[in-house]
């Protein structure tokens, strides 16, 4: 039951409206007593009314019976003793649930199977990802068969497997329920491990100056986008700490006008171009702090965050600073920044605004 202050304009003054299910706060609650069903409502139109002499009651609390008050009829109820021979029960309500019944007594076996059949799936995928994974570092640690760690060719599609299986595991990240953070890092030491064992550097100098070099190389890529990354992103961090975001939030208030369909178009445009100034991560968190500062619905504050992050995702794509990728590319001297921007402007652009 809803209270009257969340429905001011309702009409209905009784303390229990069959109609519209309202509760009047302005009567006052009388003492319990069990539910009546009238045979007549009060205003005369021959509709039943179910009036509770309680504020609070709802179907759950009135009792149903199949034979009218007062004609012998013994159940146990202590309303049937309380109702005089004049008042009619509640009336059965007829109805199905999914065809199964009102309660879907029917269909009930069918979820149970199909919620068992989810949870089997979910484990079989997580044993199969964990187990070869598992497989490819015993074979790492046991050094057999030989065949495997001495063949290049045979080695890069182990590599391949294990890298393909890993990012299937993060996809579906939350229908299996798995961390994707320890799958990668799992990921990162069972691939390293592999690569390490192929060049016996315990055994060979040559084999450890090669792996030597393959460390270093890795470190260098991805130590260059963590120092890229952290002080962007403390930064904005920084900026949010002042409430430097304030004055971006009024502006964007005062373009709305009052209409919160204005915030979508807006907030994707900021995004999109903010993420090819900063990385796509960063322009992401700054999107979903300034959504979080505007008085709008959760359900739509959503909509508008889901959107953001594809905007973020787009803009960063036509930048050579916009996106992890991008940024590694372009450090190692793939790409140039003035044909990166000319040709993947457009089709970021129609990217980012397409699902608008």
């Amino acid at each position: 039951l809803k209270l009257q202050e969340d429905y001011p304009s309702h009409p209905c003054r009784r303390s229990f409206c069959s109609r519209c299910w309202l509760v009047d706060s302005a009567m006052k609650p009388r003492p319990r007593s069990d539910v009546v069903a009238d045979a007549a409502s009060p205003g005369g139109d021959g509709t039943p009314k179910l009036r509770p002499s309680t504020l609070g009651l709802s179907y759950e609390d009135m009792d149903i019976e199949d034979t009218p008050y007062g004609d012998g009829t013994t159940g146990g109820s202590v309303a049937a003793a309380r109702h005089p021979p004049a008042r009619q029960p509640l009336p059965r309500i007829a109805g199905s649930y999914h065809d199964g019944g009102l309660d879907g007594t029917q269909n009930a076996p069918s979820r149970r199977c199909f919620r068992r059949s989810v949870i089997t799936v979910r484990i079989l995928v997580k044993i199969a990802s964990m187990g070869v994974m598992g497989a490819v570092l015993l074979i790492a640690i046991t050094d057999w068969p030989p065949w495997v760690l001495e063949d290049n060719g045979t080695r890069n599609r182990v590599m391949s497997i294990l890298f393909g299986s890993g990012l299937f595991i993060v996809a579906i990240e939350d229908v299996v329920g798995i961390n994707k953070s320890a799958v990668m890092l799992l990921l990162a030491a069972t691939m390293w491990t592999f690569l390490a064992v192929g060049y016996h550097p315990t055994e060979s100098e040559r084999g450890a100056h090669k792996l030597h070099k393959e460390l270093n190389h890795g470190l260098l890529d991805v130590g260059a986008v963590i120092l890229f990354l952290l002080p962007a992103m403390g930064i904005v961090e920084a900026i949010d700490h002042f409430d430097g975001f304030a004055v971006v939030t009024l502006a964007i208030r005062r373009v709305m006008a009052g209409d919160r369909n204005r915030l979508m178009p807006i907030i994707c445009l900021l995004t999109f171009f903010l993420s090819s100034v900063i990385d796509n991560l960063t322009a992401t968190i700054v999107a979903l702090k300034i959504l979080r500062n505007v008085s709008i619905g959760e359900e739509w504050r959503r909509e508008c965050g889901g959107l953001a992050v594809m905007a973020a995702n787009a803009g960063g794509a036509w930048s050579p600073i916009g996106d992890v990728t991008t940024t590694m590319l372009w450090i190692q001297g793939k790409i140039t920044a003035p044909k990166t921007v000319t040709w993947l402007f457009l089709p970021s652009f129609v990217a980012g605004g397409l699902p608008l």
